[in-house]
């Protein structure tokens, strides 16, 4: 039998002990994800200017934390967190703006090295802003056009600047900038069609623009339209200015007869008097050639107006309501008469109004509205009988109220253009009293009319 030396024994199961905590604690290390291994997700602002964007951070599931979670700005500083010692290996930072952000995780689990981060998150804007233009996007002569591009909507950068990239169509770079301001000027571009697209770098709010630059063109201003004042009168006129000096030539018929500006009726800058309405296709033109082109259309503004009752039972209110063909800010005038002479008088500038004036008594009702801004004067008559009322019986209900009243009794209306609002009521028919809501008691003897359905009473006193 042999004999066993107790001190190797001992030796060598304490080197196979140093071993295995040697490895356990490096397989532990590593299951323990030292730093942490991230992925994220992000949801967009809707705009430069709402903070409902999210950042949502997920750890390995290797990972064992607990964790600790950390958001950053593009510059290092402390936006939110740290949020300690988190159980979940999911977290989401929201009610953010559109802009750069990082973040970081701390993996509490990690004896060291238990720290890792991530850049360069974008959240950006859903609802772009807009791009405006001030000069004249063409040139006449072999220098090119001198433009300037507004960036709106998306804020003014502080930090970073707003970056502004001009290429052609095709996609070939023209200009690449950064700068703090909301504008840009561009100098010399040649006719040709171009995309410009403004980012301001603090908040990833993005603006693009296609835009045309034409040769051989002159800049023109509208300075007025005055449209005829009937359909068949010739007392519109067209104001056009040209921003040329010599010599240029007018055009209402896209070139196909000119005048000079030097005879009338046309001098630059002034009225082109005499017009009806239609459009016109007005050019500029100086003697090299270069031309300006614009459409304008003269129309008759005509109005209409329309007088119509609230209610069935008297006293009525009326209303009034007034159309243009063409649609603007207007201020009226709204005249309400009976028998001829005045009873109201309101001024609005909504094209619906109701009287305040109440209506008891039978005979004829018209309205005039004057279109203050545009003189245009439109009318419109209403005939009201309050002394007949025609009553349809075919279910009586119970009419104890008013408004019961004004749905049996009702009201006969034919077309407003020739047969205004008439209530029947005579001596031969009940009166319906609208605040009891009873017939006469002696209102028994009831004839039937086929076609129409219509129950008629008879035998009715004098209501005299």
């Amino acid at each position: 039998m042999k004999t066993i030396n107790k001190e190797l024994f001992k030796s060598t199961t304490f080197i196979k002990v140093v071993l295995f905590i040697f490895l356990g604690a490096a397989h532990l290390q590593v299951s323990a994800q030292c730093p942490p291994s991230l992925s994220y997700t992000t949801i967009d602002a809707t705009d430069a200017f709402t903070n409902n964007g999210e950042i949502t951070v997920t750890v390995d599931p290797l990972a064992v934390g607990p964790f600790d979670y950390y958001l950053f700005d593009n510059l290092g500083n402390t936006l939110q967190g740290p949020f300690i010692s988190q159980s979940m290996n999911v977290y989401t930072f929201s009610n953010l703006v559109s802009g750069n952000y990082e973040l970081a995780v701390n993996n509490q689990d990690c004896s060291s090295s238990g720290f890792n981060s991530v850049d360069s998150i974008y959240i950006y804007s859903i609802s772009a802003g807009s791009i405006t233009y001030s000069g004249f996007m063409g040139y006449c002569s072999s220098g090119g056009a001198n433009i300037t591009a507004y960036s709106n909507g998306c804020g003014s950068p502080t930090t970073i600047g707003n970056q502004f990239i001009l290429t052609d169509i095709s996609g070939t770079l023209i200009d690449s900038t950064v700068l703090i301001s909301d504008s840009n000027s561009y100098s010399g571009l040649m006719a040709n069609q171009y995309v410009l697209q403004i980012t301001n770098l603090d908040n990833n709010c993005t603006s693009v623009d296609t835009f045309t630059i034409s040769d051989q063109s002159l800049e023109s201003t509208i300075i007025n339209v005055t449209n005829p004042s009937s359909p068949t009168a010739t007392d519109g006129s067209i104001t056009l200015s040209s921003s040329e000096t010599g010599t240029v030539y007018l055009s209402l018929d896209s070139g196909a007869t000119w005048i000079n500006n030097n005879t009338p009726p046309w001098v630059n800058g002034t009225p082109i008097p005499n017009l009806g309405q239609g459009t016109y296709n007005c050019l500029i033109m100086n003697s090299s050639g270069c031309t300006s082109y614009d459409i304008i259309q003269l129309i008759y503004n005509d109005c209409s107006a329309t007088l119509d009752t609230i209610g069935t039972c008297a006293p009525l209110l009326l209303s009034a309501q007034t159309t243009n063909i063409v649609s603007g800010n207007y201020s009226y005038t709204y005249e309400l008469s009976f028998e001829g002479s005045v009873i109201e008088t309101l001024n609005s500038s909504s094209d619906s109004i109701n009287f305040t004036t109440l209506v008891s008594d039978s005979g004829s009702y018209s309205l005039q509205v004057i279109n203050d801004t545009t003189g245009c004067v439109s009318t419109d008559a209403l005939v009201i009988d309050l002394n007949t009322m025609s009553i349809n019986v075919l279910a009586l209900n119970d009419i104890s109220s008013q408004g019961a009243c004004q749905q049996a009794a009702g009201h006969e209306a034919g077309n407003k253009d020739s047969s205004p609002l008439v209530v029947h009521r005579d001596h031969y028919h009940p009166r319906l009293d609208c605040h009891s809501g009873h017939l006469p008691r002696d209102s028994r003897k009831i004839k039937k009319q086929h076609l129409g359905e219509e129950m008629l009473l008879s035998k009715m006193p004098s209501l005299d």
